[in-house]
């Protein structure tokens, strides 16, 4: 399902840490209308900005590159993983262009990619 069309916008929000998604891949927690289904997407991620131009302001974007949109049945907060970057962005706004809902066996062979490239010095996990 390609909603490429679609344009997200939202400010960034304070989450909760990890211990919402229970895992620490760093994400960016947006509000946004409308909302997008439950699933897993992928977009290109923009960050708004002013730009001083001849005595005004104006808005520009910057590409920030790849994103992956996280949408839980349970909240309609989007998790969204932007590809190598790690800088802040609380009370910033994002802009999301050509979303692209990822389908079954996408997902299969991402997972499948992640898999493959574990290392076995990871951590094995404890029982909680």
């Amino acid at each position: 399902m390609s909603e490429e069309s679609l344009v997200l916008r939202g400010v960034v929000q304070r989450g909760a840490g990890d211990s919402r998604t229970g895992w620490a891949l760093p994400t960016a927690n947006l509000v946004t209308t409308p909302l997008l289904k439950p699933g897993f997407y992928f977009c290109m991620v923009f960050l708004e900005q002013h730009v001083d131009y001849r005595d005004s302001q104006t808005w520009d974007t910057v590409e920030l590159g790849k994103g992956l949109i996280i949408r839980s049945p349970l909240d309609p907060i989007l998790e969204l993983y932007i590809e190598g970057y790690s800088g802040e962005l609380y009370g910033h706004v994002l802009e999301l262009h050509t979303i692209h809902r990822l389908d079954t066996p996408t997902l299969c062979t991402m997972a499948d990619l992640a898999l493959g490239g574990l290392s076995i010095s990871a951590d094995p996990v404890s029982p909680s």
